[in-house]
């Protein structure tokens, strides 16, 4: 499909052939990144042989519910449940596709923000995984992911510390999260079949990143301010001076590395309420929502209707 969309632009002219450009190059560089992701987190591996996995595991430990490991335990048990996550786990590029192609089709060269973005995501999330290095609780605790994980007694006595395992370095945060999320806030406007289709790989990405084990719930919660990160680091519309981006750009960073430091140094502070960790996660999602409304919130149009005033 690359082939022939970069043949395409060869033979074509005028204005297709700068619409099938907007196109190619791009994939070609979402392409080029998924080939060197390997490497990186290789590299990431080599810097830092020992992992955070129980500092990650200590929070969701402090939920007492734990989603992962309930979800973990259905992907086992419910084959159907485990394909269809592992069809949208793999299937990552075709949502951002979907989304990116209909944006330049309806916007042109306007959407290209949108593929800033979903390019972005790898490279900064690769730093952030050298912040707080850690694997996914099925590489950590191997067979005794799902069913034998420690209780919510058992983790209040943990004391968390750095381990040395060998795996990839990309748990926190979530990138397959990070990706999904930009791909259902820039699907805004789209027709409703579209959204619909986003919006069901939002949701078995949730399922397969926890069912899984490759991701703390925690991974999860960094990931929606990690997204509007980018989101306004790529909202080219607006100046970056402007309060409606640089405001949504200086919380979203400043929540990731709080979040980043608190799992390490004040993990206990998540052990001295049950209400302590669900509202920090509650406070983060629902802020980042919040403001990535704000720094969207110009009139969007649906394909095929004419441009808002």
């Amino acid at each position: 499909a690359l082939l022939l969309l970069g043949l395409r632009a060869i033979w074509t002219g005028g204005e297709e052939q700068r619409l099938l450009l907007y196109a190619f190059v791009p994939s070609l560089a979402f392409a080029a990144s998924d080939w060197y992701a390997s490497d990186m987190l290789a590299i990431t591996e080599h810097l830092h042989p020992k992992v955070y996995d129980f500092y990650l595991f200590s929070y969701d430990a402090s939920l007492v519910v734990q989603p992962a490991t309930k979800l973990a335990q259905l992907f086992v048990l419910h084959p159907w449940f485990r394909i269809s996550g592992m069809i949208v786990y793999v299937g990552l590029a075709l949502p951002i596709a979907l989304v990116y192609g209909l944006k330049l089709k309806r916007d042109g060269r306007k959407a290209l923000p949108v593929m800033y973005a979903f390019l972005a995501t790898g490279p900064i999330g690769v730093l952030f995984y050298n912040l707080l290095p850690a694997l996914g609780p099925a590489h950590v605790f191997g067979s005794a992911f799902p069913f034998h994980l420690p209780s919510y007694v058992q983790a209040a006595r943990l004391v968390p510390d750095v381990v040395a395992y060998p795996g990839p370095r990309n748990a926190i945060p979530s990138l397959h999260m990070g990706w999904m999320l930009l791909a259902w806030w820039n699907s805004k406007g789209l027709p409703i079949l579209w959204r619909v289709v986003v919006m069901y790989f939002l949701v078995f990405t949730v399922f397969a990143t926890l069912g899984t084990g490759e991701h703390y719930l925690v991974d999860l919660i960094v990931a929606f301010p990690f997204a509007l990160l980018l989101q306004a680091l790529c909202r080219t519309s607006l100046p970056l001076g402007s309060k409606r981006r640089l405001i949504p750009l200086a919380v979203a960073l400043l929540t990731i590395v709080v979040w980043m430091a608190l799992l390490v140094f004040a993990y206990r502070l998540f052990w001295l309420s049950t209400a302590i960790p669900w509202i920090a996660a509650i406070l983060t999602v629902g802020g980042s929502i919040i403001l990535h409304r704000w720094l969207t919130s110009e009139a969007v149009t649906r394909v095929g209707e004419p441009d808002a005033p």
